[in-house]
This record gives structure tokens, sequence and C-alpha cells, in this order.
């Protein structure tokens, strides 16, 4: 049983805390045990590559409406304890080690939400956005559950979802889903039929059909530094 520079142990987890009596250096050696936890549902998106597989070979209705959600400052708005109540539901219906909860508890501030604080940053910054998909994976699972009007597609890479709505009577989010718990959670609508999503274009063809092509803002000027330049 391993043990840390504070005198503590925490069963088989594989860690080092470099704290006096806090837990300000966790640095966890095997994190792979946890992210392998997460985007094991249909609604994962892993990158950009992965989000235009899934949508490739969609076809649309005319009623059919595209509509983005995005949750502001999303690691200070997962409330701690849910998640890791979810990591332990899922810890032990994968049957791994549960000492690994130690790991994900010492690697928290005190506070009570998590946090990429910059004096954390390199030990906490590979847990982080694992702990905050556990927890949206089990936030729209029960979201999608509940409500009455289901989306024909419901895609989402971390804080940021893409939902092809078929129920254009009823705009998402208002009253369908309780979205009280993130103040920031707001939605977008396609606009002249394309809507971006990460750094994709998603565009309506005529047929009703999805094309894409590489989004860019409209302040973008198309000018490059010469990769040679070494300019910082």
């Amino acid at each position: 049983m391993p043990t840390v520079k504070n005198g503590k142990t925490f069963g088989s987890a594989e860690m080092k805390v470099k704290a006096r009596g806090s837990n300000s250096g966790c640095a966890p050696t095997k994190p792979n045990e946890i992210r392998d936890l997460v985007g094991r549902t249909e609604h994962h998106v892993k990158n950009a590559g992965d989000f235009v597989d899934k949508i490739r070979g969609i076809e649309l209705q005319p009623e059919v409406i595209l509509v983005s959600f995005d949750v502001t400052s999303i690691f200070t708005k997962v409330p701690v304890d849910e998640a890791l109540e979810e990591l332990h539901r899922r810890l032990i219906a994968e049957d791994k080690d549960e000492s690994l909860m130690d790991l994900a508890k010492v690697c928290l501030l005190p506070s009570g939400t998590i946090s990429t604080n910059r004096r954390r940053e390199q030990q906490w910054v590979q847990l982080s956005p694992v702990l905050a998909n556990i927890h949206m994976e089990a936030f729209e699972k029960k979201a999608l559950e509940s409500t009455t009007l289901k989306p024909k597609c419901w895609y989402r890479y971390v804080e940021d979802t893409f939902i092809i709505w078929q129920h254009r009577r009823e705009f998402p989010g208002s009253h369908q889903w309780d979205t009280s718990r993130y103040p920031v959670y707001h939605g977008s609508r396609e606009k002249n039929s394309a809507l971006s999503f990460l750094d994709v274009l998603v565009e309506r063809k005529p047929d009703g059909t999805l094309r894409h092509r590489v989004y860019r803002k409209t302040t973008h000027t198309d000018r490059y530094l010469n990769a040679e330049s070494h300019h910082h």
C-alpha cells in the first residue's frame, strides 16, 4: 500500500502528494484509469474529426433546426460532490480500484468546485476535464430520459453540445430541461442554414443533407506567421 509524503496512505492508487498538510501538489501517475470511464456514450465527441464522422450521412426535414448549447466556465460550475458520486458509481460498475476516489479527492480545492488554479494546473489539468465530462454525461442522460421531446441528434464535446432539433414549435432549453444548475447555460440556433460547432461550420444543403467546412470568425484575415519565423 503506497504512502504519500505527508504520511497519509491512499490504498493502491499511485500518486504523490507534495504538500504540507494540504492537497496542493497531487500528481496522479495513473490518470488513464479514470479517463477510461469517459466517452462510452453515443453522445460523446472526441474531437472535430469525430464530430464530422458522426454527422456524415444525416438528412434533415424542412422543420428540423440546428441548435448548440454552451456552458461557460464549466470547471467552476460543476458540483464536485455530484461528480465524485458519479465517479464512484462508475468505478464500482467497472470493477476498478475504488481507492482511485482518494486520488480524485486529493486534487480538489476545498471550495467545492472544480478549478484549474494556476498553482495546481500541471497536476490537475489531466483530471479536471475528465470529472467535468463524467458529470455532464450523467446530467445529459437524466435530461434526455426525462424530456418528452427528444432531439434527433445530441453530440457533446465537454461543455459544447450540438443538437439536431426536430420540434420547431419548442425551442430546447427554457423549460424542457433543468438548466438552472448552470446560470450561464445558453443556446444558439442556426443562421442562414448554418451553425458552427468546435472548428466546424455545419451547413444545410437544399436537399436536406449536411456539408461542412472549417469555421472562421468574421475577423479572420487569412494571414499566418511563417512556421520558421520563430516569432513569439
